[in-house]
């Protein structure tokens, strides 16, 4: 058995072993204190005992949004989830491994050019935004977010280390449809009060409560979850054979069926959107799945029907119905026309925020502030990544957002051109297509740079980076043994 099978069935032991504990601790003290503390303890230990361990668990827990901490600041609100402590202790891990074996902390990656650039605003950011404790608390949402991206870059940097990732990322997802499951028949929330202004909060997105199913985390952000793990679980396929590529498949229509039942249509016109592209630059699929297409228009006819029919409304009037709708009851407090859609509710929020840099000039030119945007409109984020850069920094962000998609191009592009046709090159394919769905597409109407959110979308981008390194380090050795297989055939 080699290392890799060695240490993921190890991750497989310790974590049922763990489960097992907690469920007895459960039993004996009939209180969460108890198995709350021990599971704290253990996976503290587990972490400092083997930081890529931490790396790991931290992204199977990025999509929980409860528990969480939220600090009340007079009128405005931080909220901190579970992937926060578990990056800072994993960093702190990585940090005492590295100096006790004296290794490079380096991660080289352009992208940090990007990353130092958002974090270095941010913080000068803090001193004009209008609120300095509701700016702060943004900023080191920013600096978690590019802790987490340092230690993706730096802990998943081979092919199989990048492979186990991409799995547990697909495991986590995986169990977030389950609670979605739970979220559309049953809702709980309640909040703890640990100081003044300072509360535990545990909350189920539930359909109760929203009328719409997000599970442990947000409608729209599990539904962009679930479209890059789609297409993650549609890299995983090309690459396997028999029962497993037939397993692959249909998670990845799984995913699919989720992100209908979630009923967010930015999600959905992203991943149509992304594998219309995918099939345009990458023909060799396209016969295949074109052949498919008709079984899978009647899947998702009967998916939205069967578990979502209100979503057609949302689509049409997306695309500018007007009429009465057919699925969804009009009523008050319901699913209106304008909250079927949404557009209306950002064209306001953004209208509002404009407004506010238009009265005082400097601000269209350095932007908002972290958090800036939140406090003046108090909507949770920007919904729109590409906006949030501008709304944030102004137009100096305008320029780094632009800056930032050239050098995401160029890399994509020579990381295609240049890497070998193996499982770095097919898993880059299927990881730029969830980045084009979810930050090219959906991003232009939610997600953001700085609120608690955002950190999907650093995921996203950090999955990303670590998979164009991977690619770009692959292609010098094929192209040294492809030289040697040469040299030994004359």
């Amino acid at each position: 058995m080699n290392a890799s099978g060695r240490e993921g069935r190890a991750l497989l032991f310790g974590l049922s072993a763990l489960c097992a504990v907690l469920g007895a601790a459960l039993v004996v003290s009939q209180s969460v204190a108890l198995p709350a503390g021990l599971a704290f303890c253990v996976l503290a230990a587990a972490i400092l005992n083997n930081p890529r361990f931490g790396l790991y668990l931290t992204v199977f827990a990025l999509f929980v949004g409860t528990p969480s901490l939220r600090l009340f600041l007079d009128g405005d609100v931080l909220q901190f989830f579970p992937y926060a402590p578990l990056t800072l202790l994993t960093l702190a891990s990585l940090f005492a491994h590295a100096a006790a074996r004296r290794e490079s902390l380096a991660a080289h990656s352009p992208f940090f050019i990007v990353v130092a650039l958002i974090a270095a605003y941010q913080t000068l950011g803090v001193f004009w935004a209008p609120r300095l404790e509701f700016a702060l608390g943004h900023a080191a949402s920013v600096y978690i977010n590019a802790a987490f991206f340092y230690l993706v870059l730096r802990l998943a940097d081979t092919e199989e280390r990048l492979e186990r990732l991409y799995k547990i990322l697909l495991a986590s997802t995986l169990m977030n449809t389950a609670w979605m499951g739970v979220a559309a028949w049953t809702h709980f929330e309640g909040a703890y009060e640990l100081l003044p202004g300072v509360e535990l909060n545990f909350e189920l997105f539930s359909n109760e409560r929203w009328s719409r199913v997000g599970g442990l985390a947000a409608a729209n952000q599990s539904a962009g979850l679930l479209v890059f793990s789609a297409m993650l679980a549609a890299g995983f396929s090309r690459l396997r054979t028999g029962w497993r590529r037939t397993a692959f498949v249909c998670l990845a229509l799984y995913f699919f069926f989720w992100v209908v039942v979630s009923a967010s249509r930015g999600a959905i016109l992203a991943a149509v959107g992304g594998a219309g592209l995918f099939l345009l630059v990458h023909p060799k699929t396209r016969a295949s799945v074109l052949r498919r297409t008709v079984v899978l228009v009647v899947v998702v006819a009967a998916t939205v029907l069967l578990s979502k029919p209100g979503f057609i409304d949302r689509m049409l009037v997306g695309f500018g119905y007007s009429g009465p709708l057919l699925f969804t009851e009009e009523k008050g407090g319901g699913d209106t026309q304008e909250n079927v859609s949404g557009s209306g509710a950002r064209l306001r929020m953004w209208s509002d925020a404009l407004k506010v840099m238009a009265e005082d000039p400097h601000k269209l030119l350095l932007g908002l502030g972290p958090g800036g945007f939140i406090h003046h409109t108090g909507e949770p984020e920007v919904h729109s990544l590409w906006l949030a850069f501008f709304f944030d920094m102004g137009l100096f962000g305008a320029v780094l957002g632009v800056f930032s998609l050239f050098i995401l191009l160029r890399r994509s592009r020579n990381a295609l051109a240049r890497a070998p046709d193996a499982v770095a090159k097919t898993m880059l394919m299927a990881v730029m297509t969830g980045v084009v769905c979810e930050v090219f597409i959906h991003s232009l109407i939610d997600h953001d740079l700085t609120s608690a959110v955002s950190r999907f979308i650093w995921l996203y981008m950090a999955c990303l980076a670590a998979n164009l390194g991977v690619a770009e380090r692959a292609a010098p050795e094929t192209a040294r043994l492809d030289a040697e297989e040469g040299l030994y055939a004359t």
